[in-house]
């Protein structure tokens, strides 16, 4: 939750370090299962659509492909409505 609002809220630091925080937390954590690998993605692609320039159509296409294609992906609807 706290993803999507620093991203609604362009808080763009906070973003980082929570990014950050959350992938040295995953990491650390064995016993997770299969949510490990579901967040994983969700960090993955949100990185990604932050490095997105505005008006790169192509990467913003590439990368919705790749969310579509991804067999696990934490909150995936919320990612494709940032591409839209």
């Amino acid at each position: 939750m706290l993803l999507r609002t620093y991203y609604e809220l362009e808080e763009y630091d906070a973003l980082f370090a929570l990014l950050d925080s959350s992938e040295v937390y995953i990491r650390r954590q064995k016993g997770m299962g299969y949510h490990r690998s579901h967040y994983q993605a969700l960090l993955q692609f949100t990185r990604r659509l932050l490095h997105l320039p505005e008006g790169d159509k192509g990467g913003r296409a590439q990368l919705k492909a790749d969310i579509q294609a991804a067999p696990a992906t934490a909150k995936r609807g919320w990612l494709l409505s940032k591409l839209d």
